[in-house]
């Protein structure tokens, strides 16, 4: 065994030397991959080049760990993460976009876990770090891979949106089969809205779950907005003839003060959507500040041909497929 442990270390050695990287950002960890710290914009890009080196066509999962020390400005599509890898960001301070695109890009076969309570993504906002636009991308979108968020904080993305997709998400989309598995964290102050001028609206201010699937067992959202849009907090679509099919489950965690035209907390266009154990919906019911609100209908949830306006009890299970 140490025969292997030696040769697995010296490959890592020689695959970080070849790659012509700082030596202070790379940490051997011997039983959960490579290890990697960073304190600036340009620490990620010679991180991610070490990750990108390994074979594209092994489906085998690759395992990284990416700490996180200090804040640091990233620029918008900047950061697709490449297939077949399983990477953890954890660590202390704040991530922030200071152009237009996506923080995060997440790929086919990739997983990426985002756990510390002390790490914040934050988004594009006019007049936020400095900038004097929104956005017209989710924060972190998420096409055929899985993101789980365990702790941290997804924040403050406005996305100004006109394109054909209507289900964008400010904080998070999730599409193509992509996965979300929320086990805690915090995803708030994000807002998805329609162009000046432009006709259509535009949906999920939290997070957007378009042909894949959604897991929520604790964490909160809330605050987030879809002006003239339906689900403030999480909206649910997709095609009834077409797969993967679009599901969220919900057994923990809060929905709360999230507002939008319809479906304040949540809205199902087509999928499925089923609750149970002591997650919470909050309704008109609840304290001011925990409130989700809809203009039209569906303060807590709406689905076409019903809505609920007050907390959902223990168990609920919708399909619009």
């Amino acid at each position: 065994m140490k025969k292997y442990n030696f040769i697995f270390m010296l490959f890592a050695i020689l695959m970080f030397m070849s790659c012509g990287l700082d030596e202070d950002i790379f940490v051997m960890r011997a039983n959960a991959g490579l290890g990697f710290v960073v304190t600036n914009a340009d620490d990620w890009k010679k991180a991610l080049k070490i990750i990108e080196s390994g074979d594209r066509n092994d489906h085998n999962a690759k395992n990284y760990i990416i700490t996180v020390k200090g804040d640091m400005p990233l620029s918008g599509n900047s950061i697709h993460f490449p297939n077949n890898r399983t990477i953890t960001i954890n660590g202390k301070g704040r991530l922030y976009l200071t152009s237009k695109g996506s923080m995060f890009d997440i790929g086919s076969f990739s997983t990426i876990i985002i756990d510390s309570a002390d790490l914040i993504f934050e988004g594009l906002t006019n007049s936020q770090n400095g900038v004097s636009s929104d956005n017209e991308y989710p924060l972190i979108s998420v096409q055929s891979g899985t993101l789980k968020l365990q702790n941290g904080t997804i924040r403050n993305n406005t996305c100004i949106a006109s394109g054909a997709d209507r289900a964008v998400g400010g904080g998070v989309q999730i599409y193509a089969g992509g996965a979300f598995i929320m086990t805690g964290g915090t995803i708030s102050g994000n807002t998805v809205s329609a162009r000046p001028g432009y006709s259509n609206s535009f949906h999920g201010g939290g997070v957007s779950v378009n042909k894949g699937s959604f897991t929520m067992t604790g964490g909160t959202i809330s605050g987030n907005k879809a002006n003239n849009g339906n689900g403030g907090g999480v909206y649910i679509s997709g095609d009834a003839w077409s797969t993967p099919k679009t599901s969220f489950t919900m057994s923990g965690g809060t929905i709360s003060g999230n507002s939008a035209k319809y479906g304040g907390g949540v809205s199902i266009s087509q999928g499925t959507f089923t609750k149970s154990g002591g997650g919470i919906i909050y309704g008109e019911n609840a304290p001011a500040a925990d409130k989700n609100t809809a203009a039209t209908r569906g303060n807590a949830v709406y689905w076409d041909g019903g809505s609920r306006d007050t907390t959902l009890g223990e168990s609920d299970n919708f399909n619009t497929n």
